[in-house]
């Protein structure tokens, strides 16, 4: 995603996290491979539909499609203080510990 503000928009999109509270999973459609303009095709439904409107919203705020792997291991994470977000070559760790707020 690149930058920070992006990161937050995909961080604190609320239908995804009421997709995930309600119980919801991504599942992706095996074998399947889409256009790079449409890679929420990759999923079975409901999740299909929850992340298209996700992309759509992205790309109009972003100019550009989000990256939709590891969408399988999404989960929600409530946490009353401030986070902070550790990622490296696609993988993030939440640390809630120790964080410095300014």
């Amino acid at each position: 995603m690149g930058d920070g503000a992006s990161a937050r928009f995909a961080a604190r999109y609320q239908p995804i996290v009421d997709f995930l509270n309600g119980g919801g999973e991504f599942k992706e459609r095996p074998g399947v491979k889409t256009d790079w303009d449409k890679p929420w095709d990759e999923f079975f439904e409901p999740g299909r539909t929850v992340l298209k409107r996700f992309c759509e919203e992205f790309n109009e705020q972003f100019d550009g499609w989000p990256y939709l792997g590891g969408a399988e291991q999404l989960e929600t994470l409530y946490h009353p203080g401030p986070v902070y977000i550790e990622e490296y070559d696609g993988s993030e760790d939440v640390i809630t510990e120790n964080v410095l707020t300014i």
